[in-house]
Formats: structure tokens, C-alpha cells, sequence
């Protein structure tokens, strides 16, 4: 994967950035509210504007979630996500090189594809959620 040529540093962007790597994974809108803390004036449109570029840059990555919704991560390395269907929460989930590797193989083996990167997402219920269900 190839990333663009490397944009000019604004502070809108190092603010964006600052948030996502201080929440683990976040939705534009919590975004939005911790970067207005600091910077009263910016917009709603900045965030997702900046989103898309430190995006396109490969310095967070986005994440599409069953709800609809799209959160964002900091952690740009090798890792999948669990994400729990009753409250929304995403863990980071680190599986060894020889787990993906085989991934990869079968991918190729059933697809023919070369395969460049992978996105890997569990889905399940986390063990608060797990916990919280009525005993029956």
C-alpha cells in the first residue's frame, strides 16, 4: 500500500490526531467534542476534512461498524479489532505472524488475489455485556 506525498502539519490535524491516540477508538462526533475543548472555532466538517486526510496518509486507520457507524484508530500496526454488538466497545486483538500468514495463504488459495493488507474484525458480545444478561 502506497501512501501520498506527506502533508503540511496543521494544528487541526495534530489536534484530530492527539484525540483519536488519547481515546483508542473514536467516532468523529467524540472527536468533534474533545478537539473543540481547545479549539472552540473548529467545525465538524474540519474533523471529518482531517479524518479523511491522516486516513488517506495511513496515520490512523477507519473503521466501518456493523451500526452504521465509523470509529477511528491510532494503532496503525498489524491488529484486528473484536467489536461487541450489544454496547459498540472495539478491543484490539493481536494475532501472531504465523496466524495471519496462514490467512493469507488460504485467501490466495480460494482467490487467486495477492493479497496486500487484511482487515480483520471480530463480532461477539464483550463479557460486560456477557454479564449483564438476565440469568435464565
Amino acid at each position: 500500500m502506497s501512501f501520498p506525498r506527506q502533508r503540511r502539519s496543521t494544528k487541526q490535524r495534530q489536534a484530530v490526531l492527539a484525540a483519536i491516540a488519547s481515546g483508542g477508538h473514536a467516532t468523529a462526533d467524540h472527536i468533534y467534542e474533545v478537539v473543540k475543548r481547545t479549539n472552540p472555532s473548529i467545525s465538524l466538517g474540519t474533523i471529518y476534512r482531517n479524518l479523511r486526510l491522516l486516513e488517506d496518509d495511513g496515520q490512523i486507520v477507519g473503521l466501518d461498524m456493523p451500526s452504521g457507524g465509523r470509529i477511528y484508530d491510532a494503532t496503525t500496526g498489524e491488529h484486528s479489532h473484536a467489536v461487541c454488538i450489544s454496547c459498540g466497545r472495539v478491543v484490539d486483538v493481536k494475532l501472531d505472524t504465523a496466524t495471519m500468514e496462514q490467512i493469507d495463504i488460504a485467501a490466495k488459495e480460494q482467490t487467486m488475489f495477492q493479497v496486500g493488507y487484511r482487515r480483520t474484525q471480530f463480532f461477539g458480545r464483550c463479557p460486560e455485556c456477557v454479564e449483564s444478561e438476565p440469568k435464565t
